[in-house]
C-alpha cells in the first residue's frame, strides 16, 4: 500500500493532501510510484579509444574499433597520437559524441599532412586549418552534444569560436597555453565555471570572450592580461586572483561583481520570474571573500495566507550569505516573528527539522527556508505585504559554495537548497507558489512533476532510501490556524505567529 508522507496537524490537511494527489492524476502528472517506461533498462554506452598514426586517421580507426555501422555513434572517445585537419572533419560527423579526451593528442599543421578542413555548421560550410599545438577556429564549433572536453597536454594556443555552441559546463585550460586569440568560449551556453591560468601572457579578445555564456557563474582570472570584454549575465562574478590582481579592466567592460584581493564592493543577486537569463544563471562561489554589501532581491506576489484555515502563501528561499536586514519596497523594514526587531513588519519564517517545520528568527547562508508574507482581509492593510523584497548584509563573508548543498532533513521528506536550474521531475517536489492545483491554495503543497526550480529556491525530495513505490506524489505543509476567527465585531488585528 502506498504510504503518504506529509507534515500535518489537522484532519483538514489530510483531506487537502488527498485532493492534491487526485488532482495531480487528473492533470496527467505521473505519480512517483507509477511506471513511465523502461525503468531499469539502459543501453550500453558506445565508447572508443584510438591512436592516430601517419597512415591511420580518425575515421579509419573508429571503423576498425566500432565497425562501419557504429563508428559515427560513439559517445565517449579517447584519442592519442597526431591529430590532423582531416580528423576535424571526422569529429564533426560524430553527432552523439558527449565526451572527448585529447590529453595525449598532438595537433599538427605540418604542410605535408592534410591540415586543412571544411565542416558544415548549421547549414554553412566553414573552412579552417590546423596549426601546431593550436585549438583552431571552428574546431568544436556547433557540436552541441559535447559536455566534456579534455584538451591536449601540449596545447599552447586557443583561437576564436573553437568551442562555440558546445554544451561544456567546465573546462580545464592546460598550463601550457600561453596565447588566447579571439573568443573561443563565445556562445558556450552551458558553461558554469571558467578559469584562465597565469600562463596566458598573450590575450586578444574581440570583446565577446564570454558573450552568450548565459549560465556562467564564475570567471577566475589568474593572468595579468587586460580584460576588454563585458559580463555575460547579471549574477556572474569575476575573480582576480594571483597575477590577475594586477589585471586592468577597460572602460568598455560592464562587470558588476569583481573580487580583487579577496574584497568586493557589493554583491547584487537577482531572482526574477520574468527573466529567462537571470532565472537560469546558476550561483556558485569559488573563493571566500568579503563583500562590503550583499543583497538578494526577490519579487513576492500577493498570495493569500491562511485561506479557510489552511496554511498557505508559502514560498521557498535560500541565500548565500547570513542576512542582516530585510526590506519591502512598500512596507519598509521586515523581520520574522520572534526576532524582536523594533519597527519591523512581521512575517512567517520556518525551517525544516526532524520534528517538522519550526519557527526561525534569522536566515543563515545556504540553508533552505519557507517564508510567507501576511496577506489576509482580516489584517489591517499596513500589515499586508507584496512586491519586491530585498535581503541584505553588510561586511558579509561570502563562503565557498558547498557541493552538494546540504539538505534540511525532516520527518517525512527533506528540503534541498538550490542555486541552479532544476527541471521538474518525479523526485523534485516544487512548492505550488506560482501554479494552480484545484481546491489547493497557492503555497501550501509540494508536488512532483509540477514546476521547475530556479536558483535561490528549494524543493522537497523523498527521504534517502525510499523506493519509488513508497513515496507520495505530494507533501502538504500543515499547521493549525486561527485566522478564520480573528475578525471580531468588524475589528481587524495584526497577524500573529500562530496564525499559520
Amino acid at each position: 500500500m502506498k504510504r503518504y508522507f506529509f507534515y500535518l496537524a489537522t484532519l483538514w490537511v489530510i483531506c487537502l493532501f488527498t485532493a492534491c494527489t487526485e488532482v495531480a492524476n487528473e492533470m496527467d502528472y505521473p505519480s512517483i510510484g507509477s511506471s513511465t517506461g523502461t525503468e531499469g533498462e539502459s543501453e550500453s554506452r558506445i565508447t572508443a579509444s584510438v591512436t592516430l598514426t601517419e597512415t591511420n586517421r580518425l575515421d579509419a580507426q573508429l571503423e576498425a574499433v566500432l565497425g562501419a555501422d557504429k563508428k559515427y555513434l560513439v559517445q565517449d572517445l579517447t584519442i592519442s597520437g597526431t591529430f590532423y585537419g582531416v580528423d576535424v572533419e571526422t569529429l564533426h560527423k560524430l553527432n552523439q559524441l558527449e565526451s572527448v579526451d585529447l590529453s595525449n593528442t598532438v595537433f599538427s599543421g605540418a604542410s605535408q599532412n592534410d591540415y586543412c578542413f571544411a565542416i558544415n555548421i548549421y547549414g554553412d560550410t566553414r573552412s579552417g586549418t590546423l596549426s601546431d599545438n593550436c585549438l583552431g577556429y571552428y574546431f568544436f564549433y556547433g557540436m552541441e552534444t559535447i559536455t566534456q572536453i579534455i584538451l591536449p597536454n601540449t596545447l599552447t594556443q586557443m583561437n576564436g569560436e573553437s568551442l562555440k555552441g558546445t554544451s561544456i559546463q567546465e573546462i580545464q585550460i592546460p598550463s601550457t597555453v600561453t596565447t588566447i586569440q579571439g573568443d573561443p568560449f563565445y556562445s558556450c551556453g552551458q558553461l558554469k565555471v571558467l578559469r584562465i591560468p597565469s600562463t596566458v601572457s598573450s590575450f586578444d579578445s574581440y570583446g565577446s570572450f564570454v558573450c552568450d555564456c548565459v549560465r556562467l557563474a564564475a570567471l577566475i582570472w589568474e593572468t595579468s592580461a587586460s580584460i576588454n570584454f563585458g559580463r555575460p549575465n547579471n549574477n556572474c562574478v569575476l575573480y582576480l586572483v594571483g597575477d590577475g590582481v594586477n589585471a586592468s579592466i577597460t572602460n568598455g567592460s560592464n562587470w558588476q561583481h569583481i573580487v580583487r584581493d579577496g574584497q568586493m564592493d557589493e554583491l547584487k543577486l537577482i531572482h526574477s520570474e520574468y527573466s529567462w537569463e537571470v532565472n537560469n544563471v546558476p550561483y556558485y562561489n569559488s573563493f571566500e571573500y568579503k563583500a562590503k554589501k550583499a543583497k538578494l532581491s526577490m519579487y513576492f506576489h500577493r498570495r493569500e495566507t491562511s485561506i479557510d484555515g489552511a496554511s498557505s502563501g508559502w514560498r521557498t528561499i535560500v541565500i548565500p550569505f547570513d542576512v542582516d536586514s530585510i526590506f519591502s519596497d512598500q512596507r519598509g523594514l521586515l523581520a520574522p516573528f520572534g526576532s524582536n526587531v523594533e519597527g519591523a513588519k512581521p512575517f512567517w519564517l520556518r525551517e525544516l527539522t526532524a520534528e517538522g517545520f519550526v519557527n526561525a528568527t534569522s536566515i543563515k547562508a545556504n540553508k533552505p527556508y519557507i517564508m510567507a508574507l501576511p496577506n489576509n482581509s482580516n489584517y489591517p492593510d499596513e500589515y499586508n505585504i507584496e512586491g519586491l523584497i530585498t535581503f541584505t548584509a553588510e561586511n558579509a563573508t561570502i563562503g565557498v559554495t558547498p557541493v552538494p548543498l546540504p539538505a534540511a532533513e525532516g520527518p517525512d521528506f527533506d528540503l534541498q537548497p538550490n542555486y541552479d536550474y532544476v527541471a521538474h521531475s518525479r523526485d523534485v517536489f516544487a512548492l505550488n507558489y506560482n501554479y494552480d492545483i484545484r481546491n489547493v491554495p497557492y503555497g501550501s503543497v509540494f508536488a512532483n512533476m509540477s514546476a521547475d526550480i530556479y536558483p535561490f529556491e528549494a524543493y522537497a525530495k523523498p527521504k534517502s532510501g525510499s523506493s519509488l513505490t513508497e513515496v507520495a506524489s505530494a507533501f502538504a505543509i500543515g499547521s493549525s490556524t486561527s485566522t478564520r476567527t480573528v475578525k471580531t465585531n468588524g475589528v481587524k488585528r495584526a497577524p500573529l505567529p500562530d496564525d499559520m
